[in-house]
C-alpha cells in the first residue's frame, strides 16, 4: 500500500546517514570521540554482515546511553578478531543470527545490551574451539613456511599492539593507514631475524640452531615487527646493532615507532629474545580481547620449545676481516 511504500522510503532516509557514519564515523557530530574509535576499529579488521546492527546502533542517539553502545561496539570487535580473525570461522558464521538481530533492534524488540552479552556468550562458548583451530591453523603456515608472516590478522594485531604503546607513552607514532598500504613509506612486517640471515652477526647468534629452526625462529610472532617499507629495503639482512642504529642509513628502529623503540632496547637479537617477545605479544592478546592461554598453548603457538633445550657449547664464528669490518 502507499502508506507502507512511504514508511519503507521515510526508513531507508532514517537509517542511510548512520550507514554513512559506520563508513566515516569522523564525520558525525552526535558520536563520542570512543564510538568514532571503536566504529573505526571495526573498518579496520573488516566489519563485514555487522555493519547492519552497527548502523541501527548508531541510529538510536536518543534512546540509548553512548556507553551502552561502546559495549556493543566492543563486543562486535572481539566477536570478529576471535572468530574471524583467529580461529578462521567462515566468513559467514552466524550472520543470518545477527541481521535478525540488528532488525530486532530496530523494531524495539530487544536492546543493544542484550545483543552485546549475546555477543559475549557466544564468544565465551566458542573460546576453546576458537583456540585449538587458531593453533592448528598456526601450525598449518608454520609448515608452509611462512609461520605468523602468513596470519591474516597479523597487521590488525600489531597495530593494535603500536596503539596500545601510545596510549601508555600518550604519542602516536603511525596510524592504520599506513599499515594498510604496500605503497613506498608505507608499514610492512619486517623480520628482525632476517629469513636469509648471511652476514657474521646472524651466523654467530644462532650458531646453536639447525636450517629448520632457524627458518621457524625467523616466523615466529615475536620476530615480526611493524616498519616502514623503504626503511624495510634499506635495512635488509643488516645486524642487529645496524638495525637499531646505523649512522649511515636514514633511520634505524631507535628513533621509528613504540614497538620499534622497544625492540632497539634488547642489547642483542637472538633466540630467547624471540621467544620472550612472542610471549608478551601472546600476553597483549590475551589482555586484549579477554581470554587464556595455557603455556602449553602458548608453546604450541609460537613453535619454539627447542630454543631451551641444553645445546652443545660451540665457540664463537671468528668475525671476518674486511676493509670496514663490515658484518
Amino acid at each position: 500500500a502507499p502508506k507502507e511504500i512511504d514508511t519503507y522510503v521515510n526508513s531507508l532516509k532514517d537509517i542511510s546517514e548512520y550507514w554513512y557514519y559506520t563508513f566515516f564515523p569522523y564525520d558525525s557530530n552526535e558520536l563520542s570521540n570512543i564510538e568514532k574509535q571503536w566504529v573505526n576499529k571495526l573498518n579496520r579488521i573488516g566489519i563485514g554482515y555487522f555493519r547492519p546492527l552497527v548502523a541501527v546502533a548508531l541510529s538510536l542517539k536518543k534512546e540509548v546511553e553512548p556507553n551502552e553502545r561502546i559495549y556493543l561496539l566492543k563486543e562486535i570487535e572481539r566477536f570478529i578478531f576471535l572468530c574471524f580473525r583467529m580461529a578462521g570461522f567462515n566468513a559467514s558464521y552466524k550472520s543470518s543470527y545477527y541481521y535478525n538481530k540488528a532488525r530486532d533492534v530496530l523494531q524495539r524488540k530487544t536492546s543493544l545490551k542484550s545483543v552485546a552479552d549475546d555477543l559475549m556468550k557466544s564468544i565465551d562458548n566458542d573460546l576453546n574451539a576458537i583456540i585449538v583451530n587458531f593453533i592448528a591453523q598456526t601450525d598449518k603456515r608454520f609448515d608452509s613456511g611462512l609461520g605468523f608472516y602468513g596470519w591474516r590478522g597479523l597487521r590488525y594485531f600489531l597495530f593494535e599492539y603500536e596503539s596500545h604503546l601510545s596510549t601508555q607513552y600518550n604519542i602516536q607514532k603511525v596510524d592504520w593507514q599506513m599499515f594498510s598500504k604496500v605503497e613506498r613509506d608505507k608499514i610492512t612486517i619486517e623480520h628482525i631475524l632476517p629469513q636469509t640471515p648471511t652476514k657474521w652477526y646472524w651466523r654467530n647468534q644462532l650458531r646453536h640452531f639447525n636450517e629448520d629452526e632457524i627458518k621457524t625462529l625467523s616466523s615466529s610472532l615475536g620476530n615480526l615487527l611493524p616498519l616502514a617499507q623503504s626503511i624495510n629495503s634499506s635495512l635488509q639482512n643488516d645486524s642487529f646493532p645496524d638495525k637499531k642504529n646505523n649512522p649511515s642509513k636514514r633511520r634505524g628502529y631507535i628513533n621509528g615507532s613504540h614497538s620499534e623503540i622497544e625492540v632497539a632496547a634488547e642489547e642483542d637479537w637472538n633466540a630467547k629474545s624471540i621467544l620472550k617477545r612472542g610471549l608478551k605479544l601472546l600476553e597483549f592478546m590475551e589482555d586484549r580481547w579477554n581470554f587464556n592461554l595455557t603455556d602449553e598453548q602458548k608453546s604450541e603457538l609460537l613453535h619454539l620449545d627447542f630454543v631451551n633445550e641444553k645445546r652443545n657449547e660451540i665457540p664463537e664464528i671468528p668475525e671476518p676481516k674486511t676493509i670496514n669490518n663490515i658484518g
